[in-house]
């Protein structure tokens, strides 16, 4: 680990680190990203708004002082998630049901993928009232190669391992090696998936 840190992917004998960027990397095999430095710059501002909304909601839900995390309770649920879930369902309103460029791209994908450990932490579902990312939710786990992984997955004691990375490897068209994770219940490193090349298709369809 490059950094001592999760998760890491290794590929060709060569390892690297962090999630954002093995994201990017993925979404380019995927072809999940835009035609020009315009669509990706709006691609990349709507997956590093969605990362912001992650880091307030862990901030709050991995807080052990429980007069400090009732003291962060309200402004998250009362401000923070209204002001987050009314701009991103204008956002997909104006990209046709999408985050960006009004189509498919690795930010919708990264959207899904946090969704679920989202609602985890929030004990609550992000998605409740919000039909345009409700949408979103069932369209990207709807892809065959996402809906297959996530037929078969591994099952933890709690919440199932999430899948922001991986989703994206589901979709890749060559063969990747193995992404080194940890389970968000027992923080122990975990070998998640080798993903082999599909034959499934346009994933933009």
């Amino acid at each position: 680990m490059p950094y001592g840190q999760l998760p890491t992917f290794e590929h060709d004998g060569k390892i690297t680190h962090q999630s954002l960027a093995i994201c990017r990397y993925a979404a380019k095999q995927a072809k999940l990203v835009g035609s020009n430095d315009w669509e990706d710059l709006e691609i990349d501002a709507a997956a590093d708004t969605i990362n912001d909304l992650r880091l307030k909601i862990v901030e709050y839900s991995y807080e052990k002082d429980p007069k400090v995390k009732e003291q962060r309770k309200g402004p998250l649920f009362k401000e923070i998630l209204p002001f987050y879930v009314e701009k991103f369902e204008k956002q997909l309103k104006k990209n046709n049901g999408y985050f960006a460029i009004g189509k498919l791209t690795w930010a919708d994908v990264y959207f899904v993928g946090l969704l679920e450990f989202l609602n985890y932490m929030l004990g609550k579902d992000l998605s409740d009232g919000a039909p345009g990312l409700k949408g979103l939710n069932e369209k990207v786990r709807a892809i065959p190669q996402i809906k297959t992984y996530l037929n078969k997955r591994p099952k933890t004691a709690g919440i199932k391992l999430n899948f922001k990375i991986l989703c994206f490897f589901l979709l890749s068209v060559h063969e990747l090696s193995w992404i080194h994770t940890q389970t968000n219940t027992t923080h122990k490193h975990d070998i998640i998936a080798k993903i082999v090349k599909t034959d499934s298709g346009d994933p933009k369809t």
